[in-house]
């Protein structure tokens, strides 16, 4: 199952989410939520609105 991490650039938690996927050798694929349509993605995957969403 392919892993698709939403993050932000300054996010701690998705910093360190990171790190455990690269640590591990676990593909994913990054999503910069830094666009406005990203933002509005995120809203209807994370009921908060908060990164990281994996």
């Amino acid at each position: 199952m392919p892993i698709t991490l939403y993050d932000a650039r300054g996010s701690n938690g998705g910093e360190r989410v990171r790190w455990a996927l690269q640590f591990k050798g676990v593909a994913y694929t990054r999503i910069d939520i830094e666009a406005p349509h990203d933002r509005a993605h995120l809203g209807r995957i994370s009921p908060f609105g908060r990164v990281p969403v994996g």
